[in-house]
């Protein structure tokens, strides 16, 4: 769209997640660039009389960087990033329901302080 002639119709919006609180503006332009790593184990653990078992976990590491431009037709620079550990859990409700819970710590280069994100579901991802 940056190329047309034509600048109508402009582009829907859209919503750019991010895991720590920044100031909420208007952009023209954002971009998130994330790199993980994600590490699964599939070590579980069963319990004969407790109906909530492992099945198996994993370690996550990632960082996003987001950038964003408060004009029309400028490059985006770098807003903050986000460094961030957790990890992601598929159990077993009485031994037959798979589930999942993401379990994430971020830390913001914005303001410095720790997010937890717990997200569960059957088919979550993150």
């Amino acid at each position: 769209l940056r190329e047309s002639v034509d600048k109508f119709p402009l582009p829907s919006a859209t919503i750019v997640y991010r895991l720590t609180p920044y100031t909420d503006q208007l952009y023209f332009a954002v971009r998130k660039e994330t790199i993980q790593l994600k590490q699964g184990f599939n070590q579980g653990f069963y319990f004969t009389k407790f109906p909530l078992s492992l099945r198996r976990f994993a370690a996550i590491g990632a960082y996003n960087q987001y950038e964003g431009a408060l004009t029309a037709h400028r490059e985006p620079a770098t807003l903050f990033n986000e460094t961030v550990l957790g990890g992601e859990f598929e159990l077993l409700l009485v031994h037959k329901f798979p589930f999942r819970i993401i379990a994430v710590n971020a830390l913001s280069n914005y303001d410095h302080k720790n997010q937890t994100v717990i997200t569960v579901g059957t088919n979550a991802n993150w």
